[in-house]
C-alpha cells in the first residue's frame, strides 16, 4: 500500500513532466514485470523482497493511467461510458485472475492435505503466480503501441 500511495504522486508528476502517456504506462509495466519476476524466481533477503513488493506498488499505478487516457481520447458525449468501461475492464481482471491463479494452485497441487484442507507448498504458489509477470510484460509491449501523447490530445 505504501508503494501505492508513493507510486500515484509519482506517476502523476512523471506524466505532468513528460507529457507522453505511453512511455509513463511502459515504464510502470516494465518496472512490474522486473519487480515480479524477482520476487517470484530469486531467492532474496526478507528486505530485498519487501523493496521488490513496494516497487510493485508502484507499478500497480500504471492502471490509473488508463482512466487518465481514458478522458483525453473519448469525446465528452461518450466520457460517461467509455470511463465505465475502463473501470468495469480494470475490476474485470480480478474477476478472471482469481478464479485462474486458483486453477493453476490447483492442477499444480501435489494432493497433500493437513486437517481436511488441501496443503499447497512455496512452489505451488510460485507456479500458480508466474502468470502475472508476463502480463506486465504484455502491458508494456501494448503501451508501445500507444501513438498518441497528452499535449496532443482533445
Amino acid at each position: 500500500w505504501l508503494g501505492i500511495a508513493i507510486g500515484a504522486v509519482l506517476v502523476g508528476h512523471l506524466l505532468n513532466y513528460y507529457h507522453k502517456i505511453q512511455w509513463v504506462l511502459f515504464g510502470c509495466s516494465l518496472l512490474g514485470f522486473v519487480a515480479f519476476y524477482g520476487v517470484l524466481n530469486f531467492h532474496l533477503p526478507l528486505m530485498g523482497v519487501g523493496v521488490l513488493l513496494f516497487l510493485i506498488g508502484v507499478a500497480s499505478c500504471g492502471q490509473v493511467l488508463s482512466f487518465n487516457f481514458v478522458h483525453h481520447e473519448v469525446e465528452l458525449s461518450n466520457l460517461g461510458m467509455a470511463m465505465g468501461f475502463n473501470n468495469c475492464a480494470l475490476v474485470l481482471t480480478g474477476a478472471i485472475f482469481q478464479p485462474l491463479i486458483g486453477y493453476l494452485l490447483s492442477i499444480h497441487w501435489s494432493g497433500a492435505m493437513q486437517g481436511n484442507v488441501p496443503y499447497y507448498s512455496v512452489g505451488n504458489y510460485l507456479y500458480a503466480l508466474r502468470i502475472l509477470p508476463w502480463c506486465y510484460l504484455a502491458s508494456a509491449v501494448i503501451a508501445i503501441f500507444l501513438k498518441r501523447n497528452l499535449s496532443r490530445a482533445k
